[in-house]
């Protein structure tokens, strides 16, 4: 069965659709600039209202490396981090799932350390790692699938519209989604999302 991401969660009624739906990760981001940033208490309340199946993943760049051990304390299981982490910082992430976040533009595989436990795809824009909502190549990614030797999470302009097709393309370990969504920036669309699960389900 493919996995399911939905990023850019800011509200516990969204959070809590995508559970009713079977999504196995929600995905946080708090860097200033994002048009989906979530505060800590925000994010604190809902974590605590999830099963305790439901991976919490928080979304990272360089700029929010002080928030590291805040972000373990409420409740945050996985890091999803867009840079490679320090030895410090390392040490405040041990014992959590860590994925790398990488653009499919010039990867190069034997770059990621192993400790990793999966690599997410996406596309990069010139103000920003990830988050885009720019389709990626799906023949690439799948030249990665078959060679990469951690699990690959597809995400990049994701929609219910393309999905089944992606993944059927890609056989991705897992997608990831945020911006195919929204009814607006930070905001869930509840029949998109029922739509874009159950076309993963029925493709994967």
């Amino acid at each position: 069965m493919v996995r399911i991401k939905i990023c850019g969660i800011t509200n516990l009624e969204d959070a809590l659709l995508c559970v009713r739906l079977g999504v196995h990760a929600l995905g946080f981001v708090f860097h200033p600039t994002s048009p989906r940033k979530v505060d800590l208490p925000t994010s604190a309340r809902i974590i605590q209202a999830l099963p305790v199946f439901v991976s919490k993943v928080a979304v990272v760049t360089r700029e929010d490396l002080d928030l590291l051990k805040l972000l373990k304390e409420i409740g945050f299981d996985t890091f999803q981090l867009y840079f490679d982490p320090s030895e410090p910082a390392r040490s405040i992430l041990k014992g959590s799932k860590l994925i790398r976040a990488v653009a499919l533009e010039g990867l190069d595989l034997d770059e990621i350390p192993r400790w990793y436990s999966a690599i997410l795809l996406d596309a990069s824009g010139k103000d920003s790692p990830g988050g885009t909502g720019l389709t990626i190549d799906w023949d690439k990614a799948r030249d990665v699938v078959e060679s990469a030797r951690l699990p690959v999470i597809l995400a990049g302009g994701l929609r219910p519209e393309n999905v089944a097709e992606a993944v059927r393309k890609v056989r991705p370990y897992g997608v990831d989604v945020a911006s195919g969504l929204e009814r607006e920036p930070g905001l869930k669309d509840a029949q998109k999302v029922a739509d874009f699960v159950a076309r993963v389900f029925s493709a994967g």
